[in-house]
């Protein structure tokens, strides 16, 4: 299975940023991720072996000590950087509860025999290009008002790639409610 471990979006608020975002496909040649799989990604698995009730569980005694908190949307950026992104995303604030969560995830992966992604930037990606386009004129033409979430979960997704797209189904829900050990 293909695997990856991130937060998911309330529907009002996938929605919402895809009407905010809607007119700039107009305005540029982007391809709007669908709303139903905006999320934040911690930590992508791809293709293993590993069960998801497996991961789970080993993943529960992380997310129990970890409270629920809040992010803000903050502004439009690109990657893998602005003057040649080849992905949009909205990145979020406050970035350290973000930086704990995939601290704590993996230190748990790696027991798994995964090592550790890039650095965490969190971010909700939006659109993507075929091809490296500068978007300094999206930051500037396309202010975003905030968009605030609580976060009491983390999810184990399963990605099934597909010619319209990837579809993301959700495996295990596990929810954060301890308290913040440094």
């Amino acid at each position: 299975m293909r695997l990856f471990i991130g937060i998911p979006l309330e529907d009002d608020r996938q929605k919402l940023i895809y009407q905010k975002l809607n007119p700039m496909c107009h305005s540029f040649e982007f391809r709007l991720v669908k709303p139903e799989n905006y999320h934040i990604t911690i930590q992508f698995l791809g293709e293993t072996s590993i069960q998801a009730s497996i991961l789970g569980d080993a993943l529960k005694t992380a997310t129990d000590a970890i409270p629920p908190f809040t992010f803000t949307t903050d502004k439009i950026v690109g990657f893998p950087g602005i003057q040649k992104a080849t992905s949009i995303g909205l990145s979020v604030l406050p970035k350290d509860p973000f930086i704990i969560i995939c601290t704590q995830v993996q230190k748990v992966l790696h027991n798994f025999g995964f090592t550790p992604g890039k650095s965490m930037i969190p971010h909700i990606t939006v659109a993507r290009m075929k091809h490296p386009v500068n978007i300094a004129q999206v930051q500037n033409d396309f202010k975003l008002d905030s968009i605030s979430q609580i976060v009491s979960e983390i999810v184990i997704y399963q990605s099934i790639l597909q010619s319209a797209g990837p579809i993301y189904h959700q495996l295990i829900r596990l929810n954060l409610k301890g308290e913040l050990n440094g």
